[in-house]
């Protein structure tokens, strides 16, 4: 029995297909495993199935971090990887690009396992069973689940604004031209809302933060894999 199955009205035909594989696979591995399909033409309310629960997240809520920083450096389809969430909670993630016939990208599936209480055995076994030149680090990730769009762009700029000891009261021009192009790296601009709230938190219009992006030399808000609707 699926414990959490919430799939949105509007799915589109193109991702619906992959809702029975996501339900063979909490039941196969069972309430420690979450997937989450990612309707990427939206990615401010990108979230259209939630099978399972690790992360507690509703539909319709925005698409993560890590996810936005894979549509802006197009990389590997499908990324494997260790992850922690706001709360603590110890994750083994996957997310896998899902491309139409055009080769553009329209969505994500992304699977979320729970390894809390499991981390110390593997530990001990990778110690008794693997030789040094066998044992792999795994990436590690902070994905942020969150669940509202101010949520997600409060919470990667606040982490662009630590990593560079920054007072926010304070910022100067150059500093702001600085922070809006790491946040274009990051891929937070291909989210619908994300200039006015930064505009909001810096205190100044769109416009201006516009100007700052065409500054950066890559005012284009879009990424032409990018399937649109």
């Amino acid at each position: 029995m699926i414990q959490i199955l919430k799939v949105s009205e509007n799915i589109s035909p193109r991702l619906k297909p992959y809702i029975p594989i996501a339900i063979t696979l909490v039941k196969q591995f069972g309430s420690n495993l979450e997937v989450v399909i990612h309707d990427l033409t939206q990615p401010h309310q990108s979230v259209v199935a939630i099978i399972g629960n690790v992360t507690d997240r509703e539909l319709y809520a925005p698409t993560t971090n890590y996810v936005l920083k894979l549509l802006k450096n197009p990389g590997e389809e499908s990324n494997v990887y260790k992850t922690t969430t706001m709360d603590g909670k110890e994750l083994k993630s996957s997310t896998t690009i899902i491309k139409d016939d055009n080769n553009f990208i329209v969505g994500c599936f992304c699977i979320n396992f729970l390894i809390e209480g499991f981390s110390s055995t593997i530990k001990t076994l990778t110690e008794l069973f693997l030789s040094p030149e066998e044992k792999e680090e795994t990436t590690h990730n902070y994905e942020k689940f969150n669940n509202t769009i101010h949520d997600v762009v409060n919470s990667i700029l606040e982490e662009v604004i630590e990593d560079r000891n920054a007072n926010f009261d304070k910022i100067s021009r150059e500093q702001k031209i600085d922070i809006i192009r790491e946040l274009n790296e990051r891929g937070l601009f291909l989210v619908k809302g994300a200039v006015e709230i930064i505009a909001e938190k810096f205190g100044t219009s769109k416009y201006t933060i516009y100007n700052y992006l065409d500054k950066v030399k890559d005012s284009k808000l879009s990424n032409p894999l990018i399937k649109s609707r």
